[in-house]
């Protein structure tokens, strides 16, 4: 029983501060500029809207199915982020070269960047010693002289120089995670378990009651503490290509995630910061319950919103305490 097409993300979230204090890369007038420079098709940075080349299943969900042509004010009331995407060297590993590639998901008041790597070959379900250590030697594996792949990407010039001049800009560290997922031709009673092995790289006893099925696939997610692991079936029509979308929505939606939840928890916030901080709130909160999205009604049904913010201690009832 196997686990092939295995596809690794490590995620990394900065928050935005101003002269020391949890701020933004530019006010909510700059924001929606650019946003709706980049609907109307003009040229900006090197950050873009985030649709993907393919129809994206998590902003059909956000936005009912018409999100290329969702408004600007919609997309800024639901703090739509921008993103760059570009290529990486290849990481080296015991098993050969991994391809790998770089996102960045950006808002005006945190940027999560997401290390993307394609590892050869495939693993073996009950996982054998050999696969954690390769999966923990990955991980290992050095991204620069400082870095490993663990520690995700730091973030390029060109994404910190979108900041808008008017103070001291800097980016605090506000952690990381790790998203891995495959294909499996394990058998139904195993599904779940084989989730909560990928979450937790493979290395420690799996507790299939951790793991949520997928609806429409024989698949599971799991969350265990920062790690999160997917699987889903290998014999479906197009399984490759359904695989590598998941993947991608995914790991977006986990770096929107850890920048809404960067702002929500401030403390302290500023005038300028008040708004993005209770829109994130309100979003979070939606995204929990699978309740409609205020300001387009729309719900988004992936467990993976409440298990992810319940591992990392933001449930509603948390939520309704910060307001």
């Amino acid at each position: 029983m196997t686990l092939r097409a295995v596809r690794l993300t490590v995620g990394r979230t900065w928050r935005v501060t101003r002269d020391g204090r949890p701020g933004l890369a530019c006010d909510l007038t700059g924001y929606r500029d650019r946003v709706d420079t980049l609907k109307s098709g003009l040229p900006g940075t090197t950050l873009r809207l985030p649709w993907p080349p393919y129809v994206s299943r998590l902003w059909t969900h956000m936005y009912n199915g018409t999100y290329q042509n969702a408004d600007t004010f919609t997309l800024v009331a639901t703090l739509l982020p921008l993103r760059c995407w570009g290529g990486h060297p290849p990481v080296e590993s015991a098993r050969g070269a991994v391809i790998a590639e770089t996102e960045f998901i950006w808002h005006p008041f945190a940027v999560t960047s997401l290390l993307h790597l394609s590892l050869p070959g495939e693993l073996q379900w009950p996982a054998t010693a050999d696969d954690a250590a390769f999966l923990n030697d990955v991980l290992r594996a050095p991204l620069t002289r400082q870095a490993q792949v663990r520690d995700g990407l730091e973030l390029p010039a060109s994404i910190v120089g979108t900041a808008d001049p008017g103070g001291v800009v800097d980016f605090v560290d506000r952690g990381s995670f790790v998203f891995t997922s495959a294909l499996h031709t394990v058998p139904g009673d195993q599904i779940a378990a084989a989730a909560s092995g990928l979450a937790l790289m493979l290395a420690d006893d799996p507790d299939p009651d951790r793991a949520g099925r997928l609806k429409s696939l024989r698949g599971a997610i799991c969350v265990e503490g920062t790690g999160v692991g997917m699987v889903l079936p290998a014999d479906v029509y197009r399984a490759g290509n359904v695989a590598r979308c998941l993947h991608t929505n995914f790991a977006t939606l986990l770096a929107y995630l850890e920048n809404l939840r960067s702002v929500a928890t401030d403390a302290d916030p500023t005038e300028a910061v008040r708004w993005f901080r209770s829109t994130a709130q309100q979003t979070l909160d939606h995204l929990y319950r699978r309740a409609p999205l205020p300001k387009t009604g729309s719900i988004y049904r992936s467990r993976l919103p409440e298990l992810w913010l319940d591992k990392r201690g933001l449930p509603p009832a948390v939520i309704d305490q910060l307001r």
